[in-house]
């Protein structure tokens, strides 16, 4: 069974940009709506150390070397210590996510964007500090929490690929 991580994305900015950002991720259907995170990797499918890159152990030329696309920062989350950590040698994006129907949620006031999704087997981190360069004037909030395997949970914060792990879950 795939862990469920229960995920909260919550950002900050100008009401246009914003609406922007709405629109590339959310398809919107009579009832409902889906989230697609495609768009926010502009085409590409994650980050790679240069060992492997190098190494050609694992070679995509939509693959994006880590220490040049994202930073480093404390990531104390499923047994590491930093992002670099848990990142390992690669990580892939892309992450399967859905809408439940009792966690649905997207609101967009106050110069603030919040969405709920759920998630298989990892929050879609990559997606959304990839996504952060594609809008670097917009300040991203990413909570999740994995409600099938300990409830372990995390939120990471930042702008244009610099992200730190705060102390804050989810929003009411």
């Amino acid at each position: 069974m795939s862990n469920y991580i229960n995920c909260q994305l919550n950002v900050e900015g100008t009401a246009v940009r914003l609406e922007e950002l709405k629109n590339s991720i959310i398809i919107n259907y009579e009832n409902h709506y889906d989230v697609n995170l495609n768009h926010l990797t502009n085409g590409k499918d994650g980050v790679i150390n240069y060992e492997l890159l190098e190494s050609r152990e694992i070679y995509n030329e939509n693959m994006l070397p880590l220490a040049d696309t994202l930073c480093d920062f404390e990531f104390d989350f499923r047994g590491n210590k930093t992002f670099y950590e848990w990142v390992s040698h690669s990580r892939f994006a892309h992450t399967t996510l859905w809408v439940d129907d009792e966690w649905e949620r997207v609101n967009l006031e106050n110069n603030r964007l919040t969405v709920n999704f759920t998630a298989a087997w990892t929050a879609p981190i990559i997606e959304i500090m990839l996504g952060s360069k594609l809008y670097p004037d917009l300040k991203f909030r990413l909570s999740f929490a994995d409600i099938s395997d300990g409830f372990e949970h995390n939120t990471i914060e930042g702008m244009n690929g610099e992200f730190k792990e705060v102390i804050r879950t989810f929003n009411n």
